[in-house]
This record gives structure tokens, C-alpha cells and sequence, in this order.
């Protein structure tokens, strides 16, 4: 993976690319490893991602349509009538959806390369909106699971807390890194931190009498030439 891009791109690259006997139905990851179509073109590929989102307050959960109410949560989707899920067009494209995610699983793309082109695409691009819009319905959905299972909430925080939860004694097994008689950034010699310098002169003691003669000759064959 490039430094600086979103894991959501990759992420459902090493599923399709894996041949094991263990076959996971259920993707964890951060913040950073989700986005509308990551959890479009996971659904449509059979996972079930399910990441620990950070800034809850800043996310939108979106209304089935503009006449839904809800009693107790309602809140949650913002301004009565907004934010709502534009399903005619999940319908006129759900034909795309599917060529594209059986593209994707038979490999005639690959998902980081859609990703990329769907996270820098046209928003006035049919088949990108219509993305979008099921991203919203499952993201939201899984939003909502999230707040009501508190099983739920603590297996994912497990999950995506592995290597915050090993115990040192954990951590000197699997440290890349071998430190035994290795000093991997060289030494030091810090002896000289308790000299003091001597007091700065301002004054610099030369003698620029040379070459303001060499200067004023200079100047002088100019003019004769």
C-alpha cells in the first residue's frame, strides 16, 4: 500500500486474493479502511464490514424517505424530510452494481483500481452516485446495529485493538526489530555537553584593508578600459 492513501481502498483486495480453507465473512477496520462504496462493493461481494468509526458526531445516518419518522432516534437522521436515500436510482443502475462487482470478483478489475477511480470520480457519474446511495444504506444499517449491540460494539473494539492489547511479554516475541547487542542508531559521545562555550564577540577581528585595496585596483582598471 502508498503511504498517505486510504486502507479502504485495499481492503477487500486481500479477501478476493485469499486461498486459504478460512474464508471470513466479516472485515474489521478503522476509521480509515471504510467509505460509501467500500461498504457498497463489500455487501455486493458478501462481507459484512463492520469498522470503528471515529467522530460519530459528524457522521449522517440517511432516511428510507422524506415521510420517515422515527419515535425515539429521529435525531439521528438530522432535519425532518432530509438526508434520505434516493432508491429509483439503486434501481435504474442495480444492473452496473452487479457487472461491476462480478468484474471485481472474477478479477477483470481490481477493487483498489475501482476504489480509486470511484473515490476520484464524477459525482454527477450515474453509476458513482448510485454507489454512493447503497453505501449510505448500509452504512447506516451498521451504524445503528452498532449502537443497539453492545456485543457488537465489543467485538469490534477487539478486533481492531489486537496489537494495543499485547502485554509486553507478548511484544518481545513478535518485535520486527532485533535489539539484543544491536544498536541500530549508532552512539553518541555526550562528554562534551558540560563544556562552556565561550562568550559570543560580536566584533570579528580581521583586517579588510586588503581588500578594499584590491577593490578600489579592481574599480580602477575598469574605468581605464
Amino acid at each position: 500500500m502508498p503511504c498517505g492513501v486510504w486502507e479502504a481502498v485495499y481492503i477487500i483486495e486481500g479477501l478476493l486474493k485469499n486461498t486459504s480453507e478460512v474464508q471470513p465473512t466479516t472485515v474489521h477496520a478503522d476509521t480509515q479502511g471504510q467509505s460509501f462504496p467500500v461498504f457498497t462493493l463489500a455487501h455486493l461481494l458478501g462481507f459484512d464490514l463492520m469498522p470503528r468509526i471515529r467522530n460519530w458526531k459528524e457522521l449522517t445516518f440517511y432516511r428510507p424517505s422524506k415521510q420517515t419518522e422515527y419515535v425515539h432516534i429521529d435525531a439521528l437522521f438530522g432535519e425532518p424530510g432530509k438526508n434520505t436515500i434516493d432508491f429509483d436510482l439503486i434501481e435504474s443502475q442495480f444492473r452496473h452494481l452487479m457487472r461491476v462487482a462480478v468484474s471485481v470478483r472474477e478479477g477483470a478489475i481490481s477493487s483498489s483500481t475501482l476504489l480509486k477511480r470511484l473515490r476520484s470520480g464524477s459525482r454527477k457519474n450515474a453509476t458513482y452516485a448510485a454507489f454512493r446511495e447503497v453505501g449510505r444504506v448500509i452504512r447506516t444499517v451498521q451504524l445503528l446495529r452498532y449502537l443497539s449491540d453492545a456485543p457488537l460494539r465489543r467485538r469490534v473494539t477487539a478486533a481492531t485493538n489486537k496489537v494495543e492489547s499485547f502485554d509486553p511479554e507478548d511484544l518481545a516475541h513478535i518485535s520486527p526489530y532485533l535489539t539484543e547487542h544491536i544498536n541500530r542508531f549508532g552512539e553518541y559521545s555526550t562528554h562534551e555537553l558540560g563544556i562552556q562555550p565561550d562568550a559570543y564577540d560580536p566584533k570579528l577581528d580581521v583586517d579588510f584593508t586588503p581588500l578594499r585595496e584590491q577593490d578600489l585596483a579592481a574599480a580602477s582598471l575598469g574605468q581605464a578600459a
